[in-house]
């Protein structure tokens, strides 16, 4: 049997907290499938997941779908379909999915690591994600990278990338541009690199949403009253006035500033300036050892925004599938 929905569905992987994962929600998709390498995301997903969830079903914090913790590299389109027929009895057939999410691993091209490198293993994970989406004939594929991937040290492996996209351009359109996640609501200044591939059979061009007013309660001195300024590595002090928060990185090394007293950010800011206020961390691994504050700063810093990724795939929804 072949899984039936009455939404769009998708799949995910490099899932992370669940950023994009989230945003799909909010635009009206349904999950049937996460993946991650990371074991911490996925005690962090369980914590969560509707049947235990404290928010309830609709709300996009609520995770929802089969999360399997796999590399990216290991899984095929036919072994997602095995892994989400044993979880629900109904099978993906190729072409069922209508959108695939993910974000590989960037720190070989992020601007925090001034060692830029191209042929590594994690910027290779970038070719998994295209070779899904072509094993799957999935609808509309949308893949996030930092922007180190333009810098001209990552030449090579670019020329690498667009070799190796020769054979799916056959099958899909395919169009990148830079956007920020606080032209689209969220409360990080936050640039990065997306590309969407569309299936040519659609007969749709890949697009992106226009840039939207900034909305002034995303502003940080309207979040945090009583913090003037802040100081991040490689940003030094900067003033809340009327300022989003610079992109939040998975290092941690963040201070505020309030009442003229330095102190670290603290962990429900984080989920603050991440718009996952109230959100359950307190999530324990496998072998019931607890899920560390450092492991929820990574994947914190790591994540999609989530109204970015709402707006984005919203959009995808309404003018790329045609589905309102």
């Amino acid at each position: 049997m072949t899984i039936q929905s009455p939404k769009p569905v998708f799949i995910s992987t490099c899932s992370g907290i669940g950023g994009f994962d989230k945003g799909a929600k909010l635009a009206g998709f349904r999950c049937i499938y996460q993946s991650d390498i990371d074991r911490a995301v996925e005690a962090v997903f369980n914590q969560n997941y509707e049947s235990r969830s404290k928010y309830g079903f609709s709300d996009h914090r609520t995770t929802t779908g089969l999360f399997e913790v796999a590399a990216i590299e290991d899984l095929s389109f036919s072994s997602i379909s095995n892994s989400v027929n044993i979880a629900t009895g109904a099978g993906l057939s190729k072409g069922d999915v209508d959108l695939y999410i993910s974000g590989s691993p960037c720190p070989d091209g992020s601007a925090a690591n001034p060692n830029h490198k191209n042929f590594t293993y994690r910027n290779r994970l970038m070719l998994d994600q295209y070779r899904l989406a072509y094993e799957g004939e999935i609808k509309v594929g949308v893949f996030e990278n930092v922007l180190g991937f333009l810098n001209k040290d990552m030449g090579h492996f670019r020329a690498e990338l667009a070799t190796s996209l020769s054979r799916i351009m056959k099958e899909y359109y395919i169009k990148s541009a830079i956007l920020n996640a606080k032209d689209y609501s969220s409360r990080q200044d936050r640039d990065r690199f997306i590309t969407m591939i569309v299936r040519k059979d659609l007969g749709v061009q890949p697009s992106f949403p226009e840039p939207e007013p900034f909305d002034s309660a995303n502003y940080m001195h309207n979040l945090f009253p009583s913090v003037s300024h802040y100081f991040s590595k490689g940003g030094g002090m900067i003033t809340t006035y009327r300022k989003h928060f610079r992109t939040m990185t998975a290092s941690g090394s963040v201070h505020f500033f309030e009442s003229g007293i330095k102190r670290p950010i603290t962990l429900n800011e984080r989920l603050v300036l991440s718009h996952l206020e109230g959100y359950d961390l307190d999530a324990k691994l496998s072998d019931g050892t607890p899920v560390s504050v450092q492991q929820c700063i990574r994947m914190l810093g790591n994540m999609v925004q989530i109204p970015f990724a709402h707006k984005l795939l919203q959009y995808v929804r309404e003018k790329i599938l045609g589905l309102m």
